[in-house]
């Protein structure tokens, strides 16, 4: 596919970790095509001895995320795939979203892939239960990632002066968000070193170290276990995290696709490129917020929504699409093509070509040097019940309220640090005064207000302003320059 011009909508595939329990729900009594995607999906895993994936995303009452990663992860992988598989397609087949590219991070390029027609469904769900068969296939060393909350360039120096050669960078998510992928010994002592000198870091839940050099055998075993695999040409156009560039008609899709298991994930440098191109809308297809959260601390000039921070219904999401995207009020579905796409591919598939160097026409612009920064994003909210859509959008700021008694400005976010850490059981480590409280540590913006409430409570400033928006308010650095100007102190940030 070639694209000419910058898409203005974005739809977002998460990797790890974006489930909810129930999260099809309302969605499957709503639409037949839900029905007929999962059994599809179910069928297919069956054959790779993954249990059905349907009950996890259509009963409320299903394993959380924490069990499924303990005992169920090959499971827990396609019922990620299905919930953005199906989000995708509704919003882009059934209720008119056009204009739009498709951008996986890590495993979601292959969703994203797949939504976009280069897979079919059934092809789609086989790619990714062969991708965990080959895992399983290989002796790959003990070791997982440790999220950091620096800049890729100053994770770079600490690993190298650290003398730790056998650590990869595995994705670049933020300003000050880079994920280190590597053998246990090494991450541990990277937790110490980063302890030691105040940097917050984060072990994340993950069985392997992706995104490393370890995996190179692994990526060839799977091209060659996929190179019976139909590969059609795209009906909406894919960014690559991966490869920096647009996927394009000449490509041999699946060779770079089976690069993400050894390449690092560069969503930062992608969404900034995007939006300097003109997509300015992000939508993230999957369950929560953690990829349109670090969106919003990559570029601040942009509106997202996450459709399933919550189970909603089919004009439910229609409505949360056309606040942010425009789309059509009409109830008519309506299948959508980007422009100059060609009718739908037949199941026939096209010889492998060599991988292409380049997108004869790339929309994205020249990335301009990222600002520096704000610390690791961590979706930490497994089990609580969340909200639906967050935007950018910039409100009047809260009315003046009658003045309460404040600490020293130092004082007020140690005291903010510790309160927050309590109240959102997180390690104080953390949160620092920068961290973005959703994008880089995944706090949704209920639980932010429920907080942020408590603080002026416990600081006699009375409720919140009506007028208050919570996006504005979302380091601790800025809560302590809220509470102050309600407390009419001036004190200085």
């Amino acid at each position: 596919m070639s694209v000419l011009t910058a898409p203005r909508t974005a739809l977002l595939f998460p990797g790890k970790g974006a489930y909810l329990p129930g999260a099809l729900q309302k969605l499957h009594d709503d639409h037949e095509s839900v029905a007929e995607q999962l059994d599809t999906i179910d069928r297919v895993a069956a054959q790779y001895g993954v249990a059905p994936v349907s009950p996890l995303l259509t009963d409320s009452d299903s394993p959380p995320l924490g069990v499924l990663l303990a005992d169920d992860p090959d499971r827990l992988q396609v019922a990620i795939f299905a919930a953005s598989l199906v989000v995708a397609t509704l919003a882009v087949e059934e209720l008119g979203l056009s204009d739009v590219v498709l951008v996986g991070h890590s495993v979601g390029e292959i969703t994203a892939l797949t939504a976009a027609g280069a897979y079919s469904v059934a092809d789609g769900t086989r790619v990714l239960c062969e991708r965990d068969k080959a895992m399983s296939a290989f002796d790959v060393p003990a070791g997982g990632l440790l999220a950091v909350g620096l800049s890729v360039e100053r994770a770079h120096r600490l690993v190298t002066g650290a003398g730790l050669v056998d650590i990869d960078v595995a994705a670049v998510n933020g300003p000050r968000q880079t994920v280190l992928s590597g053998p246990d010994a090494s991450l541990e002592q990277l937790v110490a070193i980063t302890g030691e000198l105040g940097v917050p870091r984060k072990r994340l839940e993950s069985p392997h170290p992706y995104h490393h050099r370890f995996l190179e055998p692994v990526a060839r075993h799977l091209e060659q276990a996929l190179a019976d695999v139909p590969v059609r040409p795209m009906r909406f156009p894919v960014h690559s995290t991966v490869h920096h560039r647009w996927y394009t008609d000449g490509d041999d899709v699946t060779a770079l696709m089976c690069a993400h298991l050894t390449h690092p994930v560069g969503f930062l440098r992608a969404v900034r490129e995007l939006q300097a191109a003109g997509t300015d809308f992000f939508v993230e297809a999957g369950a929560r917020s953690a990829l349109t959260g670090l969106a919003r601390a990559a570029v601040a000039q942009i509106q997202t929504v996450a459709p399933l921070e919550s189970t909603v219904s089919g004009e439910e999401l229609r409505g949360m699409l056309r606040v942010v995207t425009a789309l059509p009020a009409s109830a008519a579905p309506r299948v959508v093509r980007p422009r100059g796409s060609a009718e739908p591919a037949s199941d026939a598939s096209p010889g492998p070509s060599p991988v292409a160097p380049a997108p004869k026409a790339a929309p994205v612009a020249a990335t301009t040097k990222a600002p520096e920064p704000a610390p690791v994003a961590v979706d930490e909210r497994k089990d609580r019940e969340p909200v639906r859509a967050t935007t950018t959008d910039v409100g009047t700021g809260p009315s003046s309220q009658a003045p309460g008694t404040l600490p020293a400005h130092g004082q007020l976010l140690a005291d903010l640090r510790t309160l927050y850490a309590e109240a959102l059981e997180y390690p104080e480590e953390l949160l620092d005064a920068e961290a973005d409280l959703e994008g880089d540590l995944g706090v949704d913006s209920i639980r932010q207000t429920e907080v942020l409430a408590q603080a002026m409570e416990q600081y006699g400033l009375g409720n919140l302003p009506d007028t208050l928006r919570i996006t504005q308010y979302t380091t601790l650095s800025e809560v302590a320059a809220l509470l102050e100007s309600q407390a009419g102190t001036g004190a200085a940030a």
